[in-house]
């Protein structure tokens, strides 16, 4: 997918991507050393008795100008 297609269906549902002053490596996440974790419900075993039976996913970061 290109990027002015992506630009283009953005700016149809009103989004607008990140800008980040210090850059990815910096970081984007401000953190509350307050908050508990979230708990870890598969205990990281990431592997599956069969299929449809654990999902899981990754947060990946994809910077939009």
């Amino acid at each position: 997918m290109g990027r002015k297609r992506v630009e283009r269906l953005m700016a149809q549902q009103g989004w607008q991507g990140e800008f980040l002053r210090r850059g990815w490596r910096g970081g984007s996440t401000r953190q509350d050393p307050r908050h508990t974790p979230a708990p870890d419900l598969v205990n990281r075993q990431f592997t599956a008795d069969g299929p449809n039976r654990l999902w899981v996913a990754d947060a990946t970061r994809i910077p939009c100008g």
